[in-house]
């Protein structure tokens, strides 16, 4: 039966989208983890870091990437609309319309393809925008402790 293949496709469209969804707020969960990884870096080291006189402007390029960090941390966790959720309702009227079964599966499974493929490019944007996050984390850390040691 042709349906069965493309309710196989629409069962795998979804999985995917659903894993999709499950990658955003994984990387949202992380960059809160990298935001408190850095507030205590920053709490740590930087306050006996800021108070020294010596290489002031390391423990302030330092704090300066600790800023960055949260800018990044904030960019990443701030509320956007995404196309995780649809609506099924044009697809109950076209089977009770008599349209095959197999055509409403594939009209919904390249919906949902079109659905991953439009959340797409800003999760990548989202996913390199925490790799820079955590360069500045790791430079504020080795930043701070330069700070410190000399």
């Amino acid at each position: 039966m042709p349906s069965d293949g493309y309710a196989i496709i629409v069962d795998e469209s979804r999985r995917l989208l659903d894993r999709q969804e499950r990658g955003l707020d994984e990387l949202r969960g992380r960059a809160a983890a990298l935001l408190a990884v850095g507030s205590v870096a920053a709490g740590l080291l930087g306050a006996p870091a800021l108070k020294a006189k010596h290489l002031a402007l390391v423990a302030y390029l330092a704090l300066a990437f600790f800023a960055g960090t949260a800018g990044a941390v904030l960019f990443i966790i701030w509320p956007r609309d995404w196309n995780f959720d649809h609506r099924l309702d044009g697809y109950i009227k076209d089977l009770d319309a008599g349209k095959p079964t197999a055509t409403v599966a594939r009209d919904l499974a390249l919906h949902l393809q079109q659905l991953r493929e439009s959340n797409a490019g800003r999760l990548r944007c989202l996913a390199n925008v925490y790799a820079v996050g955590c360069a500045l984390l790791a430079g504020q850390v080795v930043l701070w402790s330069l700070s410190l040691v000399a």
